[in-house]
């Protein structure tokens, strides 16, 4: 066997033994889900932090500070892991890729969430993404406001109701507008067009949702068509 053929047998070993933690912290076994934790914590820990100092520090300086440390990511990427459930691995950078997200967008809710009662109601262009930014930029009637926050609500318990992984495909697509590209490599679908299909699916939970919690939304196609 030449180097180069025991190299890709390592690399092919590795990769089965990485498949196999996963699915077994899928199914909820505890000591993959630590290790599952310790092996990425490092990358997740530091990815996700210069995330949020390039995203954060102008506008949330002071709960960066609180949200942005080793403790608080650490905290959250573990509790991802451990509702990992069935989750199909398709190699060792789409899992980093997902676990990053994941953690990333988690605190971007609990952002959203200790922010809300201070938001500037003409909040400037380019805020932070996530549902909690969904909100109207100028100050409306409070009857017509009190309506728009009860949908918002509305919207947030159904949407908090779904899986990590549908939640944040909805989030990235719907409210990001995201190509379906970046999606797949973000929240590990094998390509484009597996996270369109997955899209469509989730959109139309989604709706179905909504509708039975007497929201009648009209003209909801999926919205826009970014490859």
């Amino acid at each position: 066997m030449t180097s180069t053929d025991a190299q890709s047998a390592s690399s092919a070993g590795s990769r089965t033994n990485l498949a196999r933690l996963v699915a077994a912290a899928g199914g909820g076994c505890r000591e993959a889900q630590d290790e599952i934790v310790r092996r990425f914590s490092p990358i997740v820990r530091s990815r996700v932090h210069r995330w949020l100092e390039r995203d954060f520090r102008r506008r949330h300086g002071w709960m960066l500070a609180a949200f942005s440390t080793g403790d608080i990511v650490q905290v959250v990427f573990s509790d991802i892991v451990r509702r990992l459930g069935k989750f199909e691995f398709l190699g060792e950078a789409k899992l980093v890729g997902y676990l990053c997200t994941a953690a990333y967008r988690e605190i971007l809710g609990l952002i959203d969430y200790y922010t809300a009662d201070c938001r500037d109601p003409a909040r400037e262009e380019g805020a932070p993404g996530g549902v909690g930014a969904v909100e109207s930029r100028r100050e409306t009637p409070p009857a017509i406001a009190a309506g728009l926050r009860e949908q918002l609500a509305i919207f947030r318990e159904v949407l908090e109701s779904f899986p990590d992984r549908r939640r944040l495909l909805i989030e990235l697509r719907l409210v990001e507008k995201e190509p379906f590209a970046a999606i797949a490599d973000k929240l590990n679908y094998a390509s484009a067009d597996s996270a369109r299909q997955a899209f469509y699916d989730a959109h139309a939970k989604l709706l179905v949702e909504l509708r039975a919690r007497g929201m009648h939304l009209s003209g909801q196609t999926e919205p826009g068509e970014s490859p």
